[in-house]
């Protein structure tokens, strides 16, 4: 259980009472060990759409989000934190990034990387009200963040992995379709001798 975030994973959860809260309203719900409100809210989205889960209220301003994204070891508040700078901060979120850069290296920095997802190099800048040429330069900055070195290891990791797993289903394959050339084998040689 995060201290500013609770989330639910593959939507495991969804109530108050799923995440342990008592519901005071369809928006809201109380810690029922501390007293605490907590605000209905979607988080991360893992590839499957946004999780359901909860904000502490009230809710942590830009410069704690980045705080807790970089140094909370709850993966339910580092999870939060991120989806709540995409959302509403990435201005902030770019420049927080932007900074931190100067260390590819770093472990706060690699964190931040691997939880925006940073490898799927797109603009994650509101872009209502921008000209063509803002969105440009956005995305142009977020294109300009480093990769981390073991980023690029995970990526070529992840490819090796494609591939075995390709190969495997090709084997399958051949093997099925032996099997399927020795049954028809066997059932031409019975109605032949038949």
């Amino acid at each position: 259980m995060g201290q500013y975030f609770l989330m639910s994973r593959r939507y495991n959860k969804k109530s108050a009472e799923d995440f342990g809260l008592k519901e005071i309203d369809a928006q809201t719900a109380q810690c029922r060990s501390d007293g605490s409100l907590w605000k209905k809210t979607s988080l991360y989205d893992f590839g499957w759409g946004k999780e359901y889960g909860y904000c502490r209220l009230p809710e942590p301003k830009p410069d704690k989000l980045i705080d807790i994204l970089i140094n909370s070891s709850e993966e339910e508040d580092c999870y939060g934190a991120a989806s709540i700078l995409m959302d509403k901060y990435p201005d902030k979120l770019l420049t927080a990034c932007e900074t931190m850069a100067g260390e590819p290296e770093s472990e706060k920095y690699i964190r931040m990387y691997g939880a925006l997802q940073l490898n799927r190099k797109m603009n994650y800048n509101a872009v209502e009200g921008k000209s063509l040429e803002e969105l440009e330069k956005d995305h142009e900055r977020w294109m300009a963040l480093p990769v981390p070195e073991t980023a690029k290891k995970g990526e070529k990791k992840k490819g090796r992995l494609r591939i075995a797993v390709f190969l495997l289903v090709i084997a399958a394959c051949f093997v099925a379709l032996m099997y399927l050339l020795e049954y028809l084998a066997f059932v031409f040689s019975r109605l032949f001798i038949a």
